[in-house]
This record gives C-alpha cells, sequence and structure tokens, in this order.
C-alpha cells in the first residue's frame, strides 16, 4: 500500500464519504490562494502573525496557532478572538476542499481540574471544541474533519522555559495531501 499524499473525495457505499489518494490539492492556485493569503493578512493586522506558523509537510498543509489565540489559560472553552479567527481558517478549510484533521497539543506541565484531569483531556477537549465550532457555525461539511488529542507528546520546542511552554501549548490544522 502506497503513502497517502493527495486526493480527492468520491462517495462510496452506502453513501459513506470516501478519501482517495491519487492527487494533491494545490492550495495557492484559484480561491485557495486568495483565501490562505487574506487569513495570513488577517493575522497580521491583529499582531497575530508571531503565534502563527504555516508549513508543508509530507501529509499536506499545517496551520498551526498557539493555544492562546484561541482559548484561555487551561480552558478548552473558545474566546471571541479564537472564533474570529476560526472563522478566518475556515475560509482557508473550504476553499482548499480536502480533509482536514485537527489537534490539540498541551504543554508538559500537569492540570489538574475537575473538567481536565489531565492534559489528555484538555489537548482533546480543544481540538474537539473547534471541530464543533467549524462544523456548527461555519457548516464545514464533517466529513471532512477529524479531531485528535496528543497531550505533551508531541512538543515542538524543549518545555524549559515559559516562551517554549507557550509554543507547545497549540491547535494545528492539517489540510492532509494539501500543498501551498
Amino acid at each position: 500500500m502506497g503513502k497517502m499524499l493527495g486526493g480527492s473525495s468520491s462517495s462510496g457505499g452506502g453513501g459513506v464519504q470516501m478519501w482517495t489518494y491519487a492527487n494533491r490539492y494545490n492550495l495557492s492556485e484559484g480561491k485557495g490562494g486568495e483565501s490562505l493569503r487574506e487569513f495570513e493578512e488577517m493575522m497580521r493586522e491583529t499582531d497575530l502573525d508571531q503565534q502563527m506558523e504555516i508549513s508543508v509537510t509530507e501529509e499536506g498543509t499545517r496551520i498551526t496557532l498557539e493555544g492562546e489565540v484561541l482559548f484561555g489559560s487551561g480552558s478548552a472553552g473558545l474566546t471571541q478572538q479564537g472564533c474570529e479567527v476560526l472563522d478566518g481558517i475556515e475560509t482557508v478549510i473550504g476553499a482548499a476542499d480536502a480533509p482536514v484533521r485537527i489537534e490539540g497539543h498541551t504543554d508538559d506541565l500537569p492540570i489538574h481540574s475537575e473538567a481536565y484531569p489531565s492534559n489528555w483531556e484538555l489537548s482533546t477537549a480543544r481540538a474537539v471544541n473547534v471541530l464543533r465550532y467549524l462544523i456548527e457555525e461555519r457548516a464545514t461539511p464533517p466529513e471532512r474533519l477529524s479531531a485528535e488529542g496528543f497531550s505533551d507528546t508531541r512538543p515542538r520546542v524543549p518545555n524549559d522555559s515559559e516562551k517554549n511552554r507557550a509554543k507547545n501549548r497549540r491547535v494545528s490544522f492539517v489540510l492532509l495531501g494539501c500543498v501551498i
């Protein structure tokens, strides 16, 4: 079985949406590129561009936002600013027409709250709340979205300072098979 590098959708048996990986989406062309440029400009205008990273991996385009852009400390509830940023991201997701994996990540400081007994619950709740917002408020097709929580198991940088911990508290949107 080959690597899953790009794709297109088709309807499989029983009305189930199936994704096949034969072609790559190219986000830099047409509406997708325009949406991405508009989103980047919105982030610059609101001084949030330093808390965002866009990269291309083997899986596709990854848009990563530091957690404080979307959530309050120790919370999975979206802030008003977070909703506005998600509105901008949805224009990119919508234009890409690719499956999207939403990943929640935390730093290595343990959380001990009734709502979130560990960083596993917090990271997963953040990813799921982003997914629900995109479905319920932005009408993103649910069959294109998935959510995963990784706790502190995939740090971007060592958790050896508050600045680095802030970089590890994040949500990533992986537009599978989509390149910029």
